[in-house]
């Protein structure tokens, strides 16, 4: 944003003078997304604004993920399932805004194939305790379910 000043008057001798008018360029505020969902693999893009030009972005857990900045860009790689903080700074004014970085994997339903007469699956391992869909192909039959019961 750009404001202009009024003219100042000074006192000086007995007299009053008008100062030269001056501009003055104040940028707008630090905007960026609060919470990215990345996937591992798929990286994101996040556009912000705001702020005077000098950046720097910290990672509270680089291991979950990865970021490249370039003007106001932050490209940002998931490497592993998890959360992240990244905080954007502008060097100049001292502002930051923070941002959540949820990293998930996503994984293709397991299918089993069994013959008709087989009907103990024993135990079907999905991966963590997350929630998980699959399905199980039992001849003609589908049976679907969602894990854990």
């Amino acid at each position: 944003m750009r404001y202009t000043a009024k003219p100042i008057f000074k006192f000086f001798n007995n007299t009053i003078e008008a100062l030269p008018t001056s501009s003055v360029t104040i940028p707008d505020t630090l905007f960026v997304e609060k919470t990215v969902n990345v996937k591992v693999g798929e990286p994101q893009t996040i556009n912000f604004t705001g702020g005077w030009g000098d950046y720097s972005v910290s990672n509270s857990a680089p291991s979950v993920c990865s970021y490249t900045l370039t003007g106001k860009i932050i490209k940002i790689s998931g490497l592993k399932k998890g959360t992240a903080i990244l905080t954007l700074k502008d060097k100049r004014s001292n502002e930051s805004e923070k941002i959540k970085v949820i990293v998930y994997e996503t994984q293709e339903p397991p299918t089993i194939d069994v013959t008709p007469d087989e009907y103990d699956f024993g135990t079907i391992i999905l991966g963590d305790s997350d929630s998980k869909t699959f399905t199980v192909n039992c001849a003609n039959a589908i049976l679907q379910g969602v894990s854990p019961y």
